[in-house]
């Protein structure tokens, strides 16, 4: 972020599901706030109700996984978010089966140039690079415009799933570049317990 990049990716999480007031989710949002930057990371491969740092961060754009089909990966994390019950993930992309680069000082894991894994990490790129791409077609917009555009346009999703499981759908790059219009993204206003009185207050932040 300080050095500028408009778009930074993150393939990594924790064990313990978050609300995002952790240490590291806390400074992807203060990161975020003072650079513009748009951290896209991993909803993590831990099953439901299962979103941890850095993912619960509520300015970064969280990436469930998909297969090749359309539906919801197996492993592919959802929310809602530990304690707050937020809304996580905001988007999903293909992570099943994807053939990548492989890194050839990583020992393990396959033979040559390639490989083909699964992996909400494996999907997080699909939403990076669109990202990239649409901070090059407009490079006044912030990361918070970037997330909110790329959500706006995903491709809502048959199956039956909540927006705790594939956000508002899988990534489609093209109906990104080619819409004018976006929405303002999701919105948490919290959870209410049962029962309440009408004169009741409810803090949001």
């Amino acid at each position: 972020a300080e050095s500028g990049a408009d778009v930074v990716n993150m393939s990594l999480g924790d064990s313990y599901p978050t609300d995002g007031s952790d240490p590291m989710s806390q400074t992807v949002d203060a990161l975020s706030a003072q650079y513009g930057t748009l951290f896209v990371i991993a909803a993590g491969n831990a099953g439901p109700e299962s979103i941890s740092a850095p993912g619960a961060a509520a300015s970064a754009l969280t990436v469930a996984a998909t297969d090749k089909e359309d539906r919801l990966a197996s492993f592919s994390s959802t929310g809602p978010l530990a304690f707050s019950g937020g809304m996580k993930p905001d988007i999903a992309a293909p992570g099943v089966d994807i053939t990548a680069a492989r890194s050839q000082e990583m020992s393990g894991g396959g033979e040559g140039l390639y490989r083909t894994i699964s992996g909400t990490s494996m999907a997080t790129p699909h939403v990076a690079g669109a990202a990239a791409i649409l901070a090059q077609q407009h490079p006044d917009w912030t990361g918070a415009q970037l997330k909110e555009h790329l959500t706006s346009t995903a491709k809502g999703l048959d199956g039956g799933y909540s927006p705790y499981e594939v956000g508002t759908g899988r990534l489609d790059v093209a109906a990104a570049v080619r819409t004018a219009v976006r929405g303002t993204g999701s919105l948490f206003f919290g959870n209410y317990t049962w029962p309440h009185q009408p004169s009741d207050v409810a803090v949001t932040k």
